[in-house]
């Protein structure tokens, strides 16, 4: 997705601004223009993204790997929790993301 996305808003006549603000907030979220925006906060060559993604690729392997160990009985939970930080099948923690329309 580009930014070329137009997002328009009309404020109709007694409409406040805050409405309209959040309208286009909304919007912009939606598009998914934001998020377009903070990905290329940054330059990040070509070479750069490879590895990043490898590096993710490669932990998530090790991390299921990790699983099939433990419940085949190669690994303690000790083990699997010295090894990656968390117990094992904790709920992994996510970041609250803020609605786009809350103040």
């Amino acid at each position: 997705m580009g930014l070329n996305t137009l997002i328009e808003v009309k404020v109709r006549k007694g409409q406040s601004i805050d409405i309209a603000l959040r309208i286009f907030k909304r919007r912009t979220f939606g598009a998914g223009i934001i998020a377009e925006v903070k990905r290329h906060k940054y330059y990040m060559s070509p070479g750069e993204e490879k590895r990043k993604k490898k590096k993710a690729m490669a932990f998530t392997r090790g991390l299921h790997e990790a699983y099939e160990r433990l419940e085949d009985g190669h690994m303690t939970e000790t083990e699997f929790e010295e090894e990656y930080g968390r117990k094992p099948y904790a709920e992994p923690k996510r970041k609250q993301r803020p609605k786009p329309w809350s103040h």
